[in-house]
């Protein structure tokens, strides 16, 4: 059933059947696809039957070898600021790779930042600039 982009699944029911073999998949109450971002990966917004949340993110399995080491560069870091890397593997009959990030509750930085005077876009860029470095040290 789809209610405004979001689709709710019954149990055992599957929408999106590129994530019907992901680990615990059957504990998710709705999927939302996200348009959004920058990135070409497939990304979804998943709610669980208790009210957890995540990001799911689905990239082509050429990319696997890619994709596990940003999940562990990713599980090293710890920032409030950036998804928490949860898990990662296989899905689509072995057609694609997925990661899954707990979700973080906010609005796309593009849309609001034109909001924020020149100094705190400022300061937001240093500090994205210091948490890169921190990613890639």
């Amino acid at each position: 059933m789809r209610n405004n982009n979001v689709v709710i699944i019954k149990q055992g029911e599957y929408m999106y059947n590129e994530l019907k073999d992901i680990s615990n998949s059957n504990e998710w109450k709705s999927v939302e696809k996200i348009e959004a971002g920058w990135s070409t990966d497939k990304k979804y917004k998943v709610v669980c039957f208790d009210g957890r949340k995540y990001l799911v993110r689905l990239s082509p399995i050429e990319y696997h070898e890619i994709k596990l080491k940003e999940f562990a560069i990713l599980t090293r870091i710890n920032n409030k600021n950036i998804s928490r890397p949860i898990d990662r593997g296989i899905c689509n009959g072995g057609e694609d790779t997925y990661l899954i990030f707990n979700w973080i509750d906010g609005v796309e930085a593009g849309q609001e930042i034109s909001k924020l005077t020149f100094l705190e876009q400022y300061n937001l860029g240093v500090q994205s600039g210091r948490l890169l470095r921190e990613i890639h040290s």
